[in-house]
């Protein structure tokens, strides 16, 4: 396996599920021709897979009748193996314990998983536009697994105790603790500034379908909050207002 192959299966692996047009777009430049070049040698090794999955999305229309539309949206994912082979082969996956996914998950929540993706090549822009240099991705997905697994053994506690202890593992894992519940960003970001100097940027994805305490509660967790103008009809005052743009807060992206 050439370091190409490797690197765009450590970047589907880390981010478990990117849409095809966005690997062609960011991995390979464009170039349709070198990526089926790869894509046809990594399926035949069963590391990698493509799908489609059938989304319903909202049309550009003004006021409540906006009708739904559907589209299918081509995925790439790894395989089981292609998984164990990055964690026993690839320096980089080892070195930074990068976590890595395999297979579809969740189909009806692919749209939005895989607008991840380009929010964090919107973010990474930003970051190395500063000189800084990225060193590993988290997905919400992680950051649960470690909570929750400490949490899991607590359930026997007073509510009293069990506060406590919640408030402690979200300081652990650099999160907060907002109306009883431990929030969770869709990514983290850890990175390098220009001055070697350890960062991290917790992000939100936010989507049509988010009210006012869904943004307030976000916010109050310190995350910033981004939205993809492609994907979200009210960006930019084209199609009237949208609480989630109203707020000086939100990000809005495109790629």
């Amino acid at each position: 396996m050439s370091a190409g192959e490797r690197a765009t299966l450590r970047e589907i692996g880390r981010f478990r599920a990117v849409q095809l047009q966005d690997v062609i777009r960011v991995r390979y430049q464009g170039d349709r021709a070198i990526w089926r070049q790869d894509y046809q040698r990594l399926a035949r090794e069963k590391l990698i897979e493509q799908g489609s999955v059938v989304v319903a999305t909202h049309a550009k229309t003004r006021g409540r009748d906006r009708k739904r539309a559907l589209r299918s949206l081509s995925v790439v994912v790894l395989t089981k193996k292609g998984k164990e082979l990055l964690k026993r082969c690839d320096p980089e996956t080892k070195s930074t314990r990068q976590a890595l996914y395999a297979g579809f998950v969740k189909p009806r929540e692919i749209a939005h998983d895989t607008a991840i993706y380009r929010m964090f090549q919107a973010e990474a822009a930003l970051i190395e536009g500063k000189g800084g240099r990225i060193t590993r991705i988290v997905l919400d997905f992680e950051l649960k697994k470690r909570a929750y697994s400490v949490l899991a053994k607590a359930r026997k506690l007073s509510d009293r105790e069990y506060a406590r202890k919640q408030g402690e593992v979200a300081r652990e894992n650099g999160l907060a603790v907002v109306g009883g519940k431990i929030r969770f960003p869709d990514l983290r970001i850890e990175y390098e500034t220009a001055r070697g100097e350890p960062a991290r940027v917790d992000l939100e994805l936010a989507t049509e379908h988010y009210r006012d305490d869904q943004m307030a509660t976000k916010d109050r967790a310190g995350f910033k909050i981004c939205a993809e103008r492609a994907s979200f009809p009210g960006a930019g005052g084209s199609y009237g207002r949208s609480p989630v743009h109203d707020d000086h807060h939100i990000d809005v992206f495109s790629f």
